[in-house]
């Protein structure tokens, strides 16, 4: 068994750590991208002005779509609870494919709450947009474009690297469990031996870091491997374990490219006012949401307390479903929920607020420390393997010779 897993260590560690030492870096870089976009497009605090009132939620809704008629607003993020700007996440009308034969990206723009006007992009804000756009293709295996042969596979490599990740941590786990007294020693877990060189310190750091990290690429691996597409089967899985509905979604978008390029039927406005004034006391909430990037628009919204959900049908603006439950509520199907609900939270740490994102950070940037430390070693091992057998072979050449 231990030779089995060491072998299956070490050819997933070589095979597909190039992989997953690409996702973690480009995971690391966008860390805090909503943060770098909204600081790049100016002050993220919107100032209090005494003698105006910000805008009623419907009012930014309607001026929002009157500046931006070459866009389609795919979401509008209003902050109720807190002196912020609002914020739009708008994609530009096109015809398909650009010149480099991407699809276009959406942009987020801040919107003033006292005016409702739509603020443009500062040049660097333009330029942390685009290249964040490009590090998540690159993070989620989009390489190429939908049309080229290597790009389902590429896409489908990705998802694979994330649900492989469970095995190489695993096994390494198995590989490093330290035998007699070590066991009983936490220095032997958690210390770097500093005094040791060559691969014998490169095998501590790699074991070392390895277990340190281990909880936290757990969680990569099942956030990640949860949300991908090529692999949903694994996702459905978790959700039937959970106890949770399975999600009815539209058929997914090629690589590369955004959900959909159709445009979604207007929503009159007379039916979102009450939609935005009704959940609640609009006053009450510290964040509302209206997703209209896919047919089916949802408006979303949460307090310190309370989250509810509200889907909308798309040409008549009638509600179809909602939901209203507590945040506190800790029972079994409530924590499911939350595990399924806030994946992508969890992903990138942040369920566990700033601290949580900086320590997803670092584990991120810590995967090209494995696939080094792990490839040298490997090198290293095939050498001294080589060296034996060659003196094997020399010393049973010289036996031969002497009968």
């Amino acid at each position: 068994m231990r030779k089995f897993l060491f072998n299956l260590h070490w050819i997933l560690g070589i095979t597909l750590g190039t992989l997953l030492a690409i996702s973690g870096v480009t995971g690391g870089l966008m860390a805090f991208k909503p943060e770098l976009i909204a600081w790049a497009n100016g002050v993220n605090e919107a100032p209090e002005e005494p003698t105006s009132q910000r805008l009623p939620a419907e009012v930014i809704y309607e001026r929002v779509l009157a500046q931006t008629s070459e866009f389609r607003l795919l979401k509008l993020t209003l902050y109720p609870g807190r002196s912020r700007y609002y914020q739009a996440e708008l994609l530009r009308r096109a015809s398909g494919q650009n010149a480099m034969g991407s699809m276009p990206q959406p942009e987020m723009r801040l919107v003033d709450p006292y005016t409702g006007e739509v603020l443009g992009r500062s040049s660097l804000g333009a330029s942390i947009e685009a290249t964040m756009a490009w590090l998540q293709k690159i993070h989620e295996g989009h390489w190429f474009r939908p049309d080229h042969i290597l790009s389902t596979p590429v896409w489908t490599s990705m998802s694979v690297a994330a649900f492989c990740l469970y095995f190489v941590v695993l096994s390494g786990l198995y590989l490093r469990w330290p035998r007699g007294r070590l066991a009983r020693k936490p220095s032997a877990w958690l210390k770097i031996d500093f005094r040791l060189n060559g691969r014998a310190f490169l095998r501590n750091l790699h074991m070392v870091m390895g277990t340190v990290l281990l909880l936290i690429y757990l969680i990569v691996a099942h956030t990640g491997t949860f949300q991908s597409t090529p692999l949903k089967w694994y996702g459905q899985t978790v959700r039937d374990i959970l106890g949770q509905p399975q999600e009815d979604k539209p058929p997914p978008p090629p690589p590369g490219g955004p959900a959909t390029t159709s445009d979604v039927p207007a929503i009159p406005v007379n039916e979102v006012i009450p939609l935005f004034t009704a959940a609640r006391n609009f006053t009450g909430w510290q964040k509302m949401v209206l997703q209209l990037q896919d047919n089916d628009p949802v408006l979303s919204g949460e307090s310190e307390r309370m989250t509810f959900r509200i889907a909308i049908d798309p040409v008549t603006g009638d509600v179809e479903s909602s939901t209203l439950r507590q945040k506190t509520d800790e029972n079994s199907s409530s924590f499911a929920q939350m595990l399924v609900e806030r994946n992508q939270d969890i992903h990138e740490g942040r369920i566990f607020g700033i601290p949580g994102v900086v320590v997803m950070m670092t584990a991120a940037f810590s995967m090209p420390v494995f696939y080094v430390t792990g490839w040298v070693m490997y090198l290293q091992r095939r050498k001294r393997l080589k060296s034996s057998n060659r003196q094997r072979k020399g010393q049973e050449k010289g036996i031969a010779a002497k009968r």
